[in-house]
């Protein structure tokens, strides 16, 4: 925090000594405190989340060398590197990108995630990709209302339950002889380590976390996740998930388009890629 309690004093005397009066400050208190700017940032989320919801702000997750790239391109062709709404098309930020992937990027440094987060994340990801374009085939098929809100659901469903499959690759080696490490390469916390965390004590999370971070003692992290049964827990949520799926295909007669979301259903569950 940038607050000095020197100047905070110095400003108050001086405003004092001109005779500038006020219905309520840092001293005399008020409705409308806290008065420190350090102190007010709760305050300032809440507005420009609404601001976020407005569509009148946005996240900004650039990197300095990504901003520094586009700055060195502009001054090549002899212009000023603005940021500006031309520019930020370019860039990294919530306009082009899903909820999802906001609340990822948001939790990426702290990696301060749990259950919920996950599934909140991928539902605004990946889930809701697949419901956007299972209820769209429903409406371009002139299906009922209550046909287009069931295929709204099982896209919900299988685009979690795909993700889950996704996320076991991390942890599993498949037909490859060793576990992909592209979520730990990215610092990724998915559900199978998630759920591990919360069966330990606060020292072990943490050391897992940092290992996580700094891309340490990975073949321990995949053996701790294995130990407190991450693995099955996520196997058993995916089934689920794919269960619930299945239920709602059985609401309708068979045909070679149910057969085929059917296998859909058999290729999540089986995939290795």
């Amino acid at each position: 925090a940038r607050f000095v309690k020197k100047s905070k004093e110095h400003i108050e005397k001086s405003l004092d000594w001109i005779g500038v009066d006020f219905d309520e400050s840092s001293l005399k208190g008020g409705n409308y405190g806290p008065y420190k700017q350090s102190e007010r940032k709760k305050i300032y989320d809440e507005y420009i989340e609404i601001l976020i919801q407005k569509g009148q702000a946005y996240f900004a997750f650039d990197k300095k060398e990504d901003l520094d790239a586009h700055r060195v391109n502009h001054e090549k062709k002899g212009k000023k590197f603005i940021y500006n709404a031309h520019n930020r098309e370019k860039l990294d930020n919530s306009l082009k990108m899903s909820e999802g992937e906001i609340i990822q990027l948001k939790k990426s440094k702290s990696l301060d995630l749990d259950e919920k987060t996950y599934f909140k994340i991928i539902k605004g990801k990946t889930a809701s990709l697949f419901s956007s374009c299972c209820m769209m085939g429903a409406i371009s098929a002139g299906s009922s209302k209550e046909d287009v809100e069931k295929m709204k659901k099982f896209g919900l469903l299988v685009g979690q339950a795909f993700q889950l499959r996704d996320d076991l690759f991390g942890y599993l080696s498949f037909d490859t002889g060793k576990p992909s490490l592209n979520d730990f390469k990215q610092a990724k916390i998915t559900l199978p380590l998630i759920h591990s965390l919360s069966k330990v004590g606060k020292t072990k999370r943490k050391k897992i976390i940092n290992d996580l971070k700094n891309f340490k003692s990975i073949d321990k992290i995949i053996d701790f996740v294995k130990v407190n049964k991450g693995i099955e827990y996520s196997e058993k949520i995916m089934n689920d998930l794919i269960i619930q799926s299945r239920e709602i295909l059985h609401s309708y007669p068979n045909s070679e388009y149910k057969r085929s979301l059917e296998s859909l259903l058999d290729y999540i569950i089986r995939r290795n890629v």
